[in-house]
């Protein structure tokens, strides 16, 4: 009795196209990762650093023009020297301040979230490895893939981030005037002369 190639109903054959299906998927596999590996860490740097390019010459723009409006303002009320004009100085460097550390987490979230799109785009690309032609496939695939998932976010415009500087500027002038006025009308004066009474 014959059995055709030697009695395995075609076993040698079904393994050895499996074998082929593996290896075809495992270079499915490497394409794909070879077009997701070129989105390194730099990479993520420098997604992080284009929102900073962008954000940081509107905060020092504005950041210029409202310490310009808040001399002009304090010189106006003549008190350019004053406490008033100390604490608005301080407050205006704390608001500068809070920008910039504002732009750095949102430049930071950009870059993260970029990062979680790619490793997504990589694991629904791997997914469809098996269904691909060959490695050819799958690495014009995950190449669509990364590119739809790395375009640049529309990022907001940063407007009047320190419009606070000057306000309520004019009613704490009036306020510091009145209180050296009283002081210096001489209701509050204190008098050091003594009075010999006979």
């Amino acid at each position: 009795m014959c059995w055709g190639d030697g009695g395995d109903n075609g076993a040698e054959e079904a393994r050895e196209a499996e074998e082929e299906r593996q290896a075809e998927t495992i270079r499915q596999q490497d394409a794909i990762n070879k077009v997701f590996n070129t989105y390194d860490d730099d990479f993520y740097t420098t997604q992080r650093q284009n929102y900073l390019d962008y954000a940081n010459p509107q905060i020092e723009d504005q950041f210029t023009d409202a310490m310009d409006e808040l001399r002009f303002a304090l010189a106006r009320q003549g008190i350019s020297r004053s406490s008033v004009a100390a604490d608005r100085k301080k407050k205006a460097q704390k608001a500068l301040d809070r920008e910039q550390t504002a732009a750095n987490l949102r430049g930071t979230k950009f870059s993260d979230d970029t990062r979680v799109k790619i490793e997504q785009a990589r694991g629904t690309t791997l997914d469809a490895a098996g269904s691909l032609a060959d490695a050819d496939a799958a690495a014009a695939l995950a190449t669509t893939s990364a590119a739809a998932n790395t375009a640049p976010p529309a990022y907001e415009p940063l407007y009047d981030i320190f419009r606070d500087i000057t306000k309520g500027l004019s009613t704490q002038a009036d306020l510091e005037r009145r209180r050296s006025a009283r002081y210096d009308s001489g209701l509050f004066a204190t008098n050091n002369s003594s009075r010999n009474v006979p």
